[in-house]
């Protein structure tokens, strides 16, 4: 199904805390408790994963939509609160950077198969 608006792109930048990388990366990882929430969307379409050479990390979440997205804020928000609370002691720091749009030959496109 193709998705005129593009696809929904959620990016974060976090720090690890140093003591607890492999419990931070088990949280935000690409197999990790947030996909695992995420993947409960028909929306969700997948979550790329990266760190620098130190404790700094970047998640991009892509969703068919924003409104899918909202819809599975609306649908988990408990969870998802839940979840963000539980990963206090393991960040550092997070940021959202933004959210976005993806145009052209994006990894996650609305209608790929």
């Amino acid at each position: 199904m193709k998705h005129p608006e593009g696809v929904y792109v959620r990016m974060w930048e976090f720090t690890a805390k140093p003591e607890v990388r492999a419990e931070f990366e088990s949280f935000y990882g690409p197999d990790g408790e947030w996909v695992q929430l995420f993947r409960r969307s028909k929306a969700f379409l997948g979550t790329e994963f990266f760190r620098d050479q130190g404790d700094r990390y970047v998640t991009l979440d892509y969703f068919v939509s924003k409104a899918g997205f909202d819809d599975f804020l609306r649908e988990f928000w408990q969870e998802y609160e839940a979840l963000d609370r539980r990963c206090d002691g393991v960040r550092g720091s997070e940021r959202e950077i933004g959210v976005f749009t993806a145009l052209g030959s994006s990894a996650f496109r609305a209608g790929a198969e």
